[in-house]
């Protein structure tokens, strides 16, 4: 999945550079309304699991937040580059998207698994 959205992404840059400049707000729109889609159908179902076990969303989202930061801190403390490379680094390590992992899982996903990887993009949408 990673991969084909990869090569289209060099293809578009590689021979159509200047269209995509051209209509820049264009494709951020599209690219904005595509994550709200993808956020409102990640969060699908959440509102119900939150009502009925408060503990283990607090948990899931405490969690979320932890593995965020921790990912983003070891990004930029361990790995080569100037400083700015490592920050950017660390901000790619904390913010993966764990939504590709779990539309990879589909089914095999437990109900148990939903609300962690929910939280997990809340980090990712709510960084500036």
């Amino acid at each position: 999945m990673i991969g084909s959205a990869e090569g289209v992404a060099f293809l578009l840059r590689r021979h159509a550079a200047p269209v995509l400049v051209a209509h820049g707000g264009v494709v951020d729109g599209v690219i904005v309304a595509a994550l709200l889609v993808f956020a409102v159908a990640t969060m699908a179902g959440i509102r119900a699991q939150i009502a009925a076990d408060v503990q283990a969303a607090t948990l899931c989202l405490g969690l979320a937040f932890a593995c965020n930061v921790a990912l983003q801190a070891a990004g930029a403390v361990l790995l080569p580059g100037n400083f700015g490379q490592r920050l950017t680094v660390g901000l790619i390590l904390g913010n993966r998207n764990v939504g590709l992992v779990w539309s990879a899982l589909g089914a095999a996903a437990s109900p148990r698994m939903a609300p962690y990887f929910a939280a997990t993009q809340l980090p990712i949408y709510i960084h500036a």
